[in-house]
């Protein structure tokens, strides 16, 4: 349900699931991370704040730093996500979301090495492959930019989806305005 984005869905299935079999770290998880995609942001940061101990740790690490980023708290966010990726450092959705914080706080050489690192590590992931070229482009690497999305906007085995449509575009050029804007900003209060 939740690949599918059937966040409410979910919140109403993680709680039959405890009803029945009793509390469980991962399902505690999986409804922390519905409250955080349905706007019930205290509830997803105590439940977060509640599993930030044992095998959940870096998950809920990952799941503040996505809650502080979606209010505007980027040096929040890139705090929380620091520390997913300390301690899960080969975690491309973790090292993406951090290099995407990073750039929304208009820091774009901050966001380099875990923009690279996530690029290289899960290079079949749309949407890490899109902040790859969202930062060659906030970075001004038009050609680089250019190649990646021909490459993914191409089916990569004969019969298959290409990784990314129209709508993956429209939504990295909305993104490049944001990070952009930052960058502006952060340059002023330099």
């Amino acid at each position: 349900m939740q690949q599918a984005g059937q966040w409410y869905a979910s919140l109403a299935h993680t709680e039959a699931f405890e009803q029945q079999y009793g509390v469980n770290p991962e399902a505690r998880l999986m409804r922390a991370d519905a409250l955080r995609n349905t706007g019930q942001v205290e509830q997803a940061r105590q439940a977060y704040l509640a599993l930030l101990q044992g095998a959940t740790t870096a998950r809920a690490r990952r799941g503040l730093g996505l809650l502080y980023a979606s209010q505007g708290q980027y040096g929040q966010a890139v705090e929380q996500l620091d520390k997913a990726r300390q301690l899960n450092p080969i975690d491309a959705n973790v090292l993406s979301d951090l290099a995407y914080a990073h750039m929304l706080d208009g820091r774009l050489a901050a966001a380099q090495m875990p923009i690279m690192q996530a690029s290289q590590l899960a290079p079949a992931n749309a949407r890490v492959q899109l902040n790859m070229a969202l930062f060659w482009l906030a970075s001004g690497n038009q050609a680089q930019a250019s190649q990646l999305l021909r490459q993914l906007a191409q089916p990569q085995a004969k019969g298959a989806l290409p990784m990314i449509d129209q709508t993956s575009l429209q939504t990295l050029q909305a993104q490049l305005t944001s990070v952009r804007d930052a960058v502006r900003l952060s340059l002023i209060h330099i």
